[in-house]
């Protein structure tokens, strides 16, 4: 089955759904956050630099929001230097998402993997290529996980500007496991070291929504 809508979808944004959230993801307690109606927090890093960039984070969260992801929150977009990429890589586009789920990581996982099959990226890609999507699990609640699929915290979060400052703009306050540290502290370490680095990030004016992320 079809995950994705057809092309008058599209271009119809659910904005109702992007911009409800059930109180963005506070309190944080004990390095966990607590969500309404038992679903679980989670957060995900979305990337594209190819075709149309914008449109393709918009139709993955649309994708997402249909198939289970409840009140995303969704981070302005920005545009980001291509890091570890073959030469001549054209800039990404990135995004984080915040949201509810209620089932499993694994579930996640593979819904997020569809997704991007859906939207055209082939099953077997190079992380060095341009792509027309990524979809990234970045947090789920105060969870470590790690097996032969998953790595969550995502093995990055730590040293990629373009995964930590839309994450900072819906998530400041989340406690990162196993690292005794906030979003925003990890976003204001890395941003101060990668000043004079090649990680250049630039903040565009609105979240695929149509709006500016603000709460």
């Amino acid at each position: 089955m079809n995950i994705l809508t057809d092309s008058r979808l599209h271009a119809k944004y659910e904005r109702s759904k992007i911009d409800t959230y059930y109180s963005a993801i506070h309190p944080v307690i004990k390095g966990r956050v607590r969500l309404k109606h038992s679903l679980t927090p989670v957060a995900l890093g979305l990337g594209s630099n190819k075709g149309t960039p914008e449109s393709n984070i918009q139709r993955a969260i649309q994708a997402l929001t249909r198939n289970g992801l409840k009140n995303p929150r969704v981070s302005p977009l920005y545009k980001t230097a291509p890091v570890d990429c073959e030469p001549d890589t054209p800039p990404f586009v990135n995004a984080a998402v915040t949201g509810g789920w209620n089932n499993t990581p694994d579930t996640l996982f593979a819904l997020c993997k569809d997704i991007e099959r859906q939207l055209g990226r082939p099953r077997e890609h190079s992380s060095r290529q341009a792509r027309i999507i990524d979809i990234d699990i970045l947090l789920f609640n105060g969870r470590a996980i790690h097996n032969d699929r998953l790595t969550i915290p995502h093995r990055q979060l730590t040293s990629r500007l373009f995964v930590l400052a839309p994450l900072h703009d819906i998530a400041p306050d989340w406690r990162v496991p196993g690292q005794h540290a906030t979003v925003r502290d990890l976003y204001r370490k890395l941003k101060e070291t990668e000043q004079r680095g090649k990680q250049w990030i630039k903040r565009l004016t609105l979240s695929p929504n149509g709006n500016d992320g603000s709460r």
